[in-house]
């Protein structure tokens, strides 16, 4: 298996800037969309507490923020919406056929429907991102093993590392039992074992990709959104691992995205 798919054509020209919290579910999805895509972009770590570095966004304070070109997209889905449209109008030919990067049907399966590539992208938003917290926050032992990481990589001081790791951990261990009650969430664990179940079955043992022999935008969401457990949920990605069918198929992501962050200036 190649390691990603073949352009099209050459990627429109654009400099790209992701102003992130390095292991923010939704800072996630865009940067496995980008990675995916094999789109370049430099990160810019947000202090989660003083927010400087987006002191430039008056009315959006939330992450992630990209700008293009200088130009300021924010959410998540939009982000990728637009960088999408920019490929896509770079490649009309290609977009238009439905092939490469767009959606080809290979020989391994066919490509989902547009239809359903924009249901399972909603499912992501709506479903699969709150099942995180109270996974990945679900003791307090893995909440500060998960802030631990959280603060290794994020833009604090010495005396704000160690503040935010024990206050974090103690808060997002207590919001995440009351998100479990706003999204109706009774066993955590199980619920996230389905999730992941049913986006494998979605994609099946005839291709490896929902998007048949190519990432599509529904690949690209759930991986982003999964790899953040990855990232600082140990025990709750080894448990996802044991007791569900995503393993091969997050396998296969990470071989077609591999990094495209570029080091910064």
């Amino acid at each position: 298996m190649t390691a990603r798919p073949a352009a099209p054509a050459s990627l429109p020209k654009m400099e790209l800037v992701l102003y992130q919290y390095e292991v923010c579910p939704f800072c996630c999805k865009v940067k496995g969309y980008l990675d995916a895509r094999g789109v370049p972009y430099r990160t810019v770590e947000v202090n989660p507490l003083l927010k400087s570095e987006i002191k430039f966004s008056k009315d959006y304070r939330k992450v992630p923020i990209v700008l293009i070109d200088g130009e300021q997209f924010n959410d998540s889905s939009a982000i990728i919406d637009e960088i999408e449209r920019r490929i896509a109008a770079a490649n009309p030919a290609a977009a238009k056929a439905g092939g490469g990067w767009f959606g080809k049907t290979g020989t391994s399966g066919k490509a989902a429907p547009a239809e359903e590539v924009a249901a399972r992208r909603k499912w992501v938003d709506d479903h699969l991102v709150h099942l995180l917290p109270p996974n990945i926050y679900l003791t307090p032992a893995e909440a500060l093993r998960s802030f631990e990481y959280v603060t290794e990589k994020g833009n604090f001081g010495t005396f704000a590392r160690y503040a935010a790791k024990y206050t974090g951990a103690a808060a997002m261990y207590a919001i995440s039992g009351k998100l479990k009650k706003k999204y109706g969430i009774v066993n955590e664990r199980e619920e996230l074992y389905a999730a992941a179940d049913d986006f494998a079955n979605a994609v099946g043992d005839d291709r490896p990709f929902h998007g048949g022999d190519a990432p599509d935008l529904a690949d690209m969401a759930v991986f982003g959104v999964l790899r953040a457990i990855q990232l600082i949920g140990a025990d709750t990605w080894q448990d996802l691992q044991a007791h569900s069918r995503i393993g091969p198929w997050f396998a296969r992501m990470q071989a077609a995205a591999p990094s495209a962050r570029v080091a910064a200036d």
